[in-house]
């Protein structure tokens, strides 16, 4: 985790808490909505790992299986690091790690750059809340929030209770790897 989030100019404990919250480092975690993994990438988001990755193993139809069925062919070694990169510890922290860097350019882009600008003076003192929240709950739905609420999006959006709860989660998280660096 260190040297993968160093290498990507992130701090290795904000990247130590979004694992702690999403899978408990347990690397066979699999979610309700299929998301597996020590960073728990989902299908939605692996379409943008995937763009630069291809070559990462992809075990077929994954993204179909229903929960049940996926986790006995976890639990079962069926499918495993081997066949599914999302399986494998590096390559699934180097995957959250291009999912991060995915939303970060998201929130910088023109029009999205301008929403954040529009309520904060300083937007890159937003802007690992807004990754954050958009890890869990998507960028789309995140932006839908800041356009609708302004400075009170997390707090006044119905939508992202399950956000709001996660992003302080992590936060606490960060904190705590903080600490235990110095």
């Amino acid at each position: 985790i260190n040297h993968q989030a160093i290498g990507a100019k992130i701090n290795p404990a904000y990247l130590a808490g979004l694992i702690a919250q999403e899978s408990a480092f347990d690397e066979k975690a699999v979610s309700s909505a299929r998301a597996l993994g020590l960073t728990q990438i989902t299908a939605s988001g692996e379409a943008e790992v995937i763009r630069d990755n291809s070559s990462w193993p992809r075990y077929p139809n994954i993204n179909k299986m229903r929960t049940p069925m996926l986790r006995a062919k976890i639990m079962s070694g069926k499918i495993n690091g081997q066949n599914e990169w999302r399986l494998n510890p590096e390559l699934s922290v180097v995957g959250g790690l291009t999912y991060i860097q995915y939303l970060n350019d998201y929130w910088h882009r023109g029009s999205n750059l301008n929403i954040v600008s529009a309520n904060y003076k300083d937007p890159e003192s937003i802007m690992s809340h807004l990754i954050l929240a958009s890890y869990n709950s998507g960028p789309t739905r995140v932006n839908y929030a800041l356009q609708e609420h302004g400075k009170r999006w997390l707090r006044d959006d119905d939508e992202l209770n399950e956000a709001r709860v996660y992003v302080r989660r992590v936060f606490s998280y960060c904190d705590h790897f903080s600490k235990q660096e110095d």
